[in-house]
């Protein structure tokens, strides 16, 4: 797949150091923002919100990316043997789950990020104010979808086939089989 080997889950040194080192950075950085979003009072309450509900889509995938290292490691040296295994594992599944739970939500989240921004560049003196309430629905209506498109691939449906989640080592649902094209 481009990413394991015979021996490994994450065939590369870099790709393996830069894994560990993108999963601590972005689980301390995330951690941090929403300790300090909930421990100091913002004067705009919405886009505090927002910023939280994005911090916690990001800290998400800094759990996949700790997940994807750890089996690197359990499986150091003799990936081929569990690979198998692996692709077709909960663990595997619900790793695929959180990278695109992750990944779906941040987007959507920055959506209306910019959205909010937007309409409040078009139109600084409007009367009607954003609120806690409208933001929450969004967010709701956010993480529905996110965990909707997430999860869909999850249920025993034909559309997806058996291994959406496994379909490489690392849980991507990258459904790319020729990498080079065809011959």
């Amino acid at each position: 797949d481009g990413i394991s080997s015979i021996a490994h889950l994450l065939d590369s040194v870099v790709l393996r150091v830069s894994v560990w080192l993108v999963a601590f950075v972005a689980g301390l950085g995330n951690v941090a923002v929403l300790i300090g979003r909930f421990l100091f009072a913002e004067p705009n309450e919405v886009h505090s919100f927002y910023i939280k509900n994005l911090s916690l889509a990001d800290l998400l995938m800094s759990v996949y990316l700790f997940v994807i290292a750890a089996y690197d490691v359990l499986f150091r040296g003799e990936y081929i043997l569990h690979e198998a295994k692996w692709r077709h594992s909960w663990q595997c599944n619900v790793a695929g789950f959180l990278s695109t739970l992750s990944s779906e939500s941040s987007v959507l989240i920055l959506t209306i990020i910019t959205i909010d921004r937007y309409t409040s560049i078009l139109y600084p003196l409007s009367l009607k104010r954003r609120t806690i309430a409208s933001a929450s629905a969004a967010m709701g209506s956010v993480w529905s979808l996110a965990l909707l498109l997430s999860a869909l691939p999850l249920l025993d449906i034909g559309y997806y086939g058996d291994e959406f989640y496994g379909n490489n080592g690392v849980c991507l649902p990258l459904q790319i089989h020729d990498p080079f094209g065809q011959d």
